[in-house]
């Protein structure tokens, strides 16, 4: 039972979490927010990536095949929309890239956006992993597929 106990709480995490996230995130929105307009785009830009990533971290260890999908997608979608007025709602470094590449981001900005980005990713990272020490995981393709299928639809579908 302390297992099973033990998963349960760490569920609430995330359920706790997201939504003080997203709280932030309109409170940098509103039009008399007190952070400068410069760092509110990284701070959004952080926990916006903190939030998806954390999820994501969350339904590899917690969640069911049939549920994960749609609630990264939610999170994704809450995000977006909660980030989007402050810092554009990239929340990933290969989209920062994208608008750098066709000029709609500065490059000085996609540096930052990567900085603010990575290390919402590390952080999300090891509160998971300090959240589940004793989960097991192997991310690797399942057969019939390899490595490089994977890389392929990485790149194709981000």
């Amino acid at each position: 039972e302390g297992a099973a106990g033990s998963k349960d709480s760490n569920v609430l995490v995330p359920l706790i979490l997201i939504p003080c996230c997203v709280a932030v995130l309109f409170t940098l929105s509103r039009p008399g927010a007190e952070l400068p307009a410069e760092l509110a785009r990284y701070v959004a830009e952080f926990i916006g990536t903190f939030a998806l990533v954390f999820t994501v971290v969350c339904c590899v260890f917690l969640g069911s095949a049939m549920w994960n999908p749609i609630a990264i997608a939610c999170v994704l979608m809450v995000m977006v929309y909660a980030t989007g007025p402050v810092s554009g709602g990239n929340l990933n470094p290969a989209v920062s890239l994208s608008l750098g590449l066709v000029g709609e981001l500065d490059w000085a900005e996609v540096y930052k956006y990567w900085a603010a980005q990575l290390l919402a990713g590390v952080a999300a990272a090891g509160l998971g992993a300090a959240l589940f020490p004793s989960a097991e995981l192997v991310l690797a393709p399942v057969a019939p597929f390899m490595g490089c299928h994977a890389m392929v639809a990485e790149m194709t579908y981000t």
